[in-house]
């Protein structure tokens, strides 16, 4: 088992593209307000140009993100800010992001335990209760756990929308190919929703850090950079060719995902997608929650020269899991979300322009200083 975990296929194909479409996915895509809103309302074919385009720019991401990991041997997101902002930047990223990853932890665990108890006529209590159990048992397995359970969803998630996208293709071809003929392309809604989305999910990148400790070259960190990025965007390439054989009534339901699968999958199918969903929903929460316990478990070797203990995993994920539905359901988060409102300009100028000046020198052209501390090749 252990000579299939590092293998190539494992490393680099499965593993990183994996582990970043299940916690990005569950954290808001799930619902299909996302694809509706930053992609298939710009039309179309400008839907589809907008997919392509969103998956170089997550795969170039990623790319240098998990490059700048491994040269600099920067696993977590704390040691990833002072490799693009320095030692007196790092902090208002680290800030950022780990006050973006509670109010998404919020978010998934609430709106995860509330779509299941709805669609089964469940205690909401109860299923979020499930939820939390679930998430803190697979952090205390550990990382390998966390991982291979990631790589299980997504395949889970991918088959339930493949089986949507060719259903909406081959037994609704005559409505999907009629609303592509509306070829009209409005480039500048395209690139300002582009410039949103975009900027917002990309600043997740470096939580998910761990998953390129096992990356060993800059080919192996280029393939699962741009493979993540095509995986990633899979599911919203499916959501979209879905939504247009109902087009444009798709785009104006509360929950497009339910309503489309609804329309034109059997009834069976409702029952399975919400479950996968809410696997989804669960993975996010576990994806998110193993790169704060990267960052604690660093911080444990730097001051006590060892790890933390699988219970202490565990029991910092539920105490965080518990914070933030307390604070959900006292309305603490809807406030820090409406403060977060202006996230956009913050991943903006603490993310991605540091990422593209300072990350792309280091990678490209620093390659000496790079090398400083690393004993692998580039």
């Amino acid at each position: 088992m252990k000579d299939i975990l590092q293998s190539y296929l494992f490393r680099v194909i499965l593993i990183p593209p994996c582990v970043f479409l299940a916690v990005m996915f569950g954290g808001g895509a799930a619902s299909g307000l996302e694809t509706v809103t930053y992609m298939s309302s710009s039309g179309p074919l400008a839907g589809l140009l907008a997919i392509g385009i969103i998956a170089l720019i997550v795969g170039t991401v990623i790319f240098l993100v998990y490059e700048l990991g491994r040269l600099h041997r920067a696993y977590d997101y704390k040691a990833f800010g002072k490799t693009i902002l320095g030692d007196k930047g790092a902090p208002l990223y680290e800030i950022f992001i780990t006050l973006s990853m509670f109010l998404t932890l919020a978010y998934a665990a609430t709106a995860g335990g509330t779509a299941v108890a709805n669609h089964f006529d469940l205690p909401r209590f109860g299923v979020t209760i499930a939820l939390l159990s679930m998430v803190v048992f697979l952090t205390y397995q550990g990382r390998r756990i966390v991982e291979m359970s990631m790589v299980g969803t997504s395949v889970m998630l991918l088959l339930c929308l493949l089986s949507m996208a060719l259903t909406s293709v081959f037994a609704h071809g005559e409505a999907v190919a009629s609303s592509l003929q509306d070829n009209l392309v409005d480039v500048t809604a395209m690139l300002g929703n582009l410039a949103i989305y975009t900027v917002a999910i990309i600043a997740y990148v470096p939580v998910m850090l761990y998953t390129a400790r096992d990356l060993r070259s800059r080919q192996e960190t280029l393939v699962a950079g741009y493979i993540s990025g095509f995986v990633y965007v899979t599911p919203i390439l499916c959501m979209h060719l879905s939504y247009l054989s109902r087009y444009p009534q798709a785009l104006q339901q509360d929950i497009p995902n339910r309503w489309i699968a609804a329309e034109i999958m059997p009834p069976a199918f409702s029952d399975i997608f919400v479950a996968v969903l809410f696997i989804a929903i669960l993975q996010t929460g576990v994806g998110l929650l193993q790169g704060f316990l990267e960052r604690l478990d660093n911080w444990s070797l730097a001051k006590r020269n060892r790890r933390l203990s699988r219970k202490a995993h565990a029991g910092f994920s539920a105490a965080i899991l518990t914070a933030c539905l307390s604070l959900s359901s006292v309305g603490v988060i809807a406030l820090l979300a409406k403060v977060f409102a202006f996230g956009f300009w913050l991943s903006l100028f603490i993310f991605t322009i540091p990422l593209f000046t300072v990350g792309v020198y280091k990678v490209f052209f620093g390659q000496a200083f790079a090398r400083l501390g690393s004993d692998q090749p580039i």
